[in-house]
């Protein structure tokens, strides 16, 4: 039994992560939540039915059934560079999700290699445990999920769905803002000018350096490891 309160805060394991892989992991969960969002529109522009229709087919099925739903429908695209779009975003999918459901879905701790003598910082999944995913790789990671959002962007732009954009925009959930009342907003924060800037690396999420409502500028920054 635990005497002091403030120890029932206190997980059973502590993290073999340093706070810059913290922020990378979060960083990964940015993106994955894009390429979610890029499936679910793809699914509604390559099957051709109505926004509503896919929530009630799909909403409650793994990533990995609707991009196989999307695999299986590619054939049936009449435009054959969209086709081509399709598939290289597919491509990439496939072959990172398993790495991101091990560092979501895994137990992150330290992999022992006896015989080598080595240590090292890896998430386990159940499903997959002859295989951790170490921490080393999470810039590999990252960057194929900067590549696979911007695959997703030209899939639907293909599709005529989306305009192509150069450089990194905002994300507004519903229409862009455009009243008087949000004219003072866009003119304050960074989020409407076209980014990544100087500061940014090949392969990292651009992000702002300060929170919404700070009064200094906002601009994207990178994470010293």
């Amino acid at each position: 039994m635990v005497n002091n309160p403030t120890q029932h805060d206190v997980p059973a394991f502590y993290s073999p992560l340093t706070h810059s892989q913290h922020a990378q992991l979060g960083r990964i969960a940015v993106l994955w939540g894009q390429v979610e969002m890029f499936v679910d529109n793809l699914l509604t522009a390559v099957l051709g039915i109505e926004p509503q229709l896919r929530q009630l087919l799909f909403n409650d099925k793994p990533i990995g059934a609707k991009l196989d739903t999307l695999s299986g429908f590619i054939k049936d695209l009449q435009n054959a560079p969209a086709a081509r779009a399709v598939r290289a975003f597919l491509t990439l999918a496939q072959d990172v999700k398993s790495d991101r459901n091990k560092c979501f879905h895994g137990a992150w701790g330290f992999h022992v290699r006896s015989k080598q003598q080595i240590i090292e910082a890896a998430a386990k999944h159940q499903r997959s445990s002859e295989k951790p995913f170490k921490a080393e790789n999470l810039p590999r990671l990252e960057r194929k999920l900067c590549q696979l959002s911007h695959l997703g962007m030209l899939a639907l732009e293909s599709l005529g769905q989306l305009e192509r954009l150069d450089g990194a925009y905002p994300l507004y959930h519903g229409d862009p803002p455009t009243e008087a009342w949000s004219q003072e907003w866009r003119a304050q924060h960074y989020a409407d000018r076209q980014i990544p800037g100087d500061t940014w690396k090949p392969g990292r999420l651009p992000f702002l350096e300060h929170p919404l409502g700070s009064k200094s500028e906002h601009r994207p920054v990178d994470v010293k490891d």
